[in-house]
């Protein structure tokens, strides 16, 4: 942005010596259009000229069957780039029912084609049934045994997260009873059937309210002054639908657990989830230590050193 102070006027742009040689990029461009259309023009008659000449060897009795016609049918098809592909099949005569011409039913007759390249693992021909000319640069076998090693890699690092994860979650929280039994009691007081609660927005599902009763069975032999452990997964989730139970209305949540407990069930709340809270840091800490990230796979085959399907390794 020019800087204007007070007083002056900004300098005057000449917009003329930008356009100065405007005419001239103007001329070479139209120029260029034309080449471009008479071009054009030139590669429709050529192929027009190739699909006349199918066309006359069709007309005489000309089919797939012939070895010629099909090895030229091929060439076209598979080694000439940007060849229209469906004004071929059309000619030949495969043609779908709603009138559109069928590629496919044409390279499946034609077979594939080999590529100009070999698989770049195993040397082996590749076939393909590409009509652009773009083919992959590994045959079935090689590609295959890619791919699953892959997987075997990709499955081999989320096995330490997977047995992290299912450490944590067999990991037991140690809590009061009576606590445990507040928590069960909040979310057993709204069965999503019978509240305006129960809506997709709130999240508060039957999964939630059978999740709890589980619970209360479970609690139902030991004292309140008792002791149990429940799993982390059966804690959590425990834990959160019952705050959510409680921040509905407060109020009635004393009263819902006042033959339980003399303490505000908040209270209990906030201390059953630092106690979840501290042990998934302790299981967690645990589970590194059992179950460890491997290293990365160091690839220790020699530079351009490929895998073939065999298992064997080939340089490049």
């Amino acid at each position: 942005m020019t800087d204007v102070t007070a007083g002056q006027q900004p300098a005057e742009i000449r917009f003329d010596e930008h356009f100065s040689g405007l005419d001239d990029g103007v001329e070479h461009l139209r120029q260029m259009i034309l080449a471009r259309q008479e071009a054009e023009r030139c590669v429709a008659a050529a192929e027009q000229a190739v699909l006349a000449m199918v066309d006359g060897a069709v007309r005489v009795g000309g089919t797939l069957e012939d070895p010629v016609m099909k090895n030229v049918l091929r060439r076209l098809h598979y080694r000439i780039r940007f060849f229209p592909s469906a004004a071929l099949a059309r000619t030949l005569g495969f043609i779908n029912k709603n009138g559109v011409a069928n590629v496919q039913a044409m390279a499946r007759q034609l077979g594939p084609a080999a590529a100009e390249e070999p698989c770049t693992a195993c040397g082996k021909t590749i076939l393909t049934y590409s009509g652009s000319g773009a083919t992959d640069d590994l045959c079935p076998k090689c590609r295959k045994a890619v791919k699953d090693e892959y997987f075997q890699q990709a499955a081999a690092r989320w096995e330490p997260r997977n047995s992290r994860h299912e450490h944590i979650q067999r990991g037991t929280v140690t809590a009061l009873v009576a606590d445990w039994r507040v928590a069960a009691a909040l979310v057993l007081a709204y069965p999503p059937a019978t509240t305006e609660r129960d809506h997709p927005d709130t999240g508060w599902t039957w999964a939630q309210y059978e999740h709890a009763r589980a619970t209360e069975r479970h609690l139902a032999t030991l004292l309140p002054e008792d002791c149990a452990d429940l799993p982390m997964d059966t804690a959590a989730p425990l834990l959160a639908a019952a705050q959510v139970a409680a921040d509905w209305h407060p109020g009635r949540a004393c009263s819902i657990t006042e033959h339980l407990t003399e303490r505000s069930p908040t209270a209990i709340l906030t201390q059953l989830k630092t106690a979840v809270t501290r042990r998934r840091r302790e299981l967690e800490a645990e589970a590194l230590v059992l179950h460890p990230d491997l290293p990365d796979p160091a690839d220790t085959r020699p530079t351009g050193a490929l895998l073939v399907a065999d298992g064997t390794e080939r340089q490049s």
